[in-house]
């Protein structure tokens, strides 16, 4: 059931972001941003070698994948909104697979991921409304913007 629920999100059109693992490269602060990242092709090896102790481990890890995206992408950029699509066929096919008791929800804890907290004046806010404005976050993310305001980027 836990390759079948893979097999479905990696045939996805719109998977193809979610893969391979963020490079430095393509996204600098990623690995400041994201504490732990997350792609299918590390799902795919920890299904290889049956590392998931049950359906519940193998689904925080999916989910992680579309939370780190939903974190790291301004609210509404393209990879944002396939990250919330795919995360939305993933609830689906979870309770079609091993049905809603076993279910770490999509929309819990799992699929919001914050650090530091949620609410006026906290790092996290500060944080989203750096997303805001930029499509990205971080302290690279703020020089960026005094250099240059009108640049927006979007990684996963």
């Amino acid at each position: 059931a836990m390759m079948r629920v893979y097999k479905t999100i990696l045939a996805h059109e719109k998977a193809e972001p979610f893969k391979k693992p963020v490079t430095k490269r393509e996204a600098p602060d990623y690995h400041t941003v994201i504490k732990k990242p997350m792609a299918l092709s590390d799902v795919k090896k920890k299904l290889d070698k049956n590392d998931y102790a049950d359906s519940k481990d193998f689904m925080v890890d999916m989910n992680l994948i579309m939370a780190n995206a939903m974190t790291y992408n301004q609210k509404g950029s393209e990879i944002w909104a396939w990250a919330k699509e795919l995360q939305a066929i993933l609830r689906k096919e979870e309770v079609a697979a091993f049905g809603d008791a076993e279910a770490p929800a999509a929309g819990g804890r799992a699929g919001k991921l914050t650090r530091g907290g949620a609410g006026p004046g906290t790092p996290m806010e500060e944080e989203e409304d750096q997303v805001k404005r930029t499509g990205r976050s971080g302290k690279k993310a703020e020089e960026e913007e005094e250099e240059e305001p009108s640049r927006a980027r979007s990684q996963r």
